[in-house]
């Protein structure tokens, strides 16, 4: 809630009341930072090696779920060379 509230002020990530009553059924991450995290993740464990240039262009984001308080997240990654 505090990514959210500096970065991505939706009611879906700020509001339980509002939230528990729209498309989500209740209070969700931010998008944004789900993806942040799993950069950060990618970088440390060295999968983009010592030269970081990633990041100038990614494909095919897709949000396809929500992530709920307590989920358990596994991101796959692919790096094309």
């Amino acid at each position: 809630m505090r990514f959210a509230g500096e970065f991505d002020p939706q009611y879906m990530h700020l509001d339980e009341k509002k939230a528990n009553q729209g498309r989500f059924n209740g209070i969700i991450a931010s998008g944004i930072q789900t993806l942040a995290i799993s950069f950060k993740l990618w970088v440390e464990e060295g999968i983009y090696g010592d030269d970081v240039i990633a990041g100038t262009h990614m494909n095919n984001i897709k949000f396809l779920k929500p992530v709920y308080p307590g989920d358990e997240l596994h991101i796959p990654v692919e790096v094309i060379n």
